[in-house]
């Protein structure tokens, strides 16, 4: 037996197969339209009878699918498989491969990290500390801590930008100026809600973790590409669904299946310009992240998602511009990870 008609059903899906962002949420719909159509009951809260968790893996010649339907203590497996399509000619899909590097982990929340010499500033929820590094790993040199001007969000945000010799850091409500050397120093005051991003400086809405600007609804995110038509902006928007704007900040289009987390990255592939997004699904689950481009105002997956240990909980564009910093929570350890990311072209 597996689900009765009528019966209440609480669904997650989880995508751990090289399926796109946009073809994971493709799924989850084709999974919720077959189960309506068999008479089940589907909330958005896992209240229902069964708890149906699919996960989405594969081997190397099938898709597989996983259901385990949990009903009280009693768990049920069905597994479908399908064929798995020819790979993508040379030219076509992922010829790009996004190069994951492990940075810096703790048990504080990183916000943001930059790598300056021999040196790695980590900013989190409590500080701004310098490390160098060791034998073995980074050891700690100094922390300066940080006083807030006002209540944070809970998923509190925070920008760490070096410039030459000095450097600032962006919190809610609060804008810090200092110098990483001779020795790491920070003065804190408060500054409104400007908020440094791709596009420029944006407004940081009070007590939230999301921007807005002129002409463009609240964003998590933002990120920059070109198109045969020229620069467009891709603001990953709170209602679920990322924005395209041209230059002129005129409506060019919309993209479902990212997630809240989006940044632009420079390369030497492709058009030179590429957009790494996270993937749409529950916050508690491992994501991944996945670098597309834009061709006729649709976006155009142009490498394999990266796997990463839990969530992402940060992921901004560096200084180089060549190179992004992503945060992820180890589901397993609790811990939080910093990474540097960039695209290789494949040969």
């Amino acid at each position: 037996q597996t689900l009765a008609p009528l019966e209440e059903v609480a669904l997650r899906v989880r995508n751990i197969s090289s399926l796109s962002a946009t073809q994971s949420v493709e799924a989850r719909r084709a999974l919720e339209n077959a189960l309506r159509n068999n008479g089940a009951r589907l909330r958005e809260k896992q209240e229902g009878t069964a708890k149906v968790l699919v996960t989405l893996s594969e081997n190397l010649g099938n898709y597989l699918w996983v259901a385990e339907i949990q009903r009280g203590e009693r768990t049920e497996v069905v597994m479908v498989a399908r064929p798995r399509p020819a790979p993508p000619r040379p030219g076509a899909a992922a010829v790009m491969m996004i190069e994951k590097t492990p940075l810096f982990e703790q048990e504080r929340p990183i916000l943001d990290v930059a790598l300056r010499d021999a040196g790695l500033l980590v900013l989190d929820s409590q500080g701004l500390s310098l490390y160098r590094r060791g034998q073995d790993e980074w050891e700690m040199k100094q922390s300066v801590p940080l006083a807030r001007t006002e209540a944070w969000p809970r998923d509190v945000r925070g920008r760490l930008q070096l410039q030459g010799e000095s450097l600032k850091v962006y919190l809610p409500g609060m804008m810090c100026t200092g110098a990483p050397a001779p020795e790491l120093s920070l003065e804190c005051k408060s500054d409104g809600s400007a908020w440094p991003t791709e596009f420029g400086v944006v407004h940081a809405a009070r007590g939230k973790n999301f921007f807005s600007t002129d002409k463009v609804a609240a964003f998590f995110t933002v990120a920059g590409v070109e198109d045969s038509e020229g620069l467009l902006w891709a603001f990953a928007g709170v209602d679920g669904r990322a924005h395209l704007y041209d230059w002129s900040l005129e409506p060019a289009g919309t993209v479902s299946g990212w997630g809240s987390d989006i940044a632009g990255i420079k390369s030497n592939c492709g058009n030179g310009r590429q957009i790494l997004a996270t993937r749409r699904g529950d916050p508690p689950e491992p994501d991944a992240i996945q670098a597309f481009e834009i061709a006729d105002r649709q976006p155009v997956a142009v490498s394999l998602p990266v796997e990463f240990p839990g969530p992402i909980t940060a992921l901004w564009q560096d200084e180089t511009e060549s190179r992004s910093v992503a945060v992820s929570r180890d589901l397993r350890t609790g811990r939080y990870v910093a990474f540097h990311l960039s695209i290789s072209c494949r040969r």
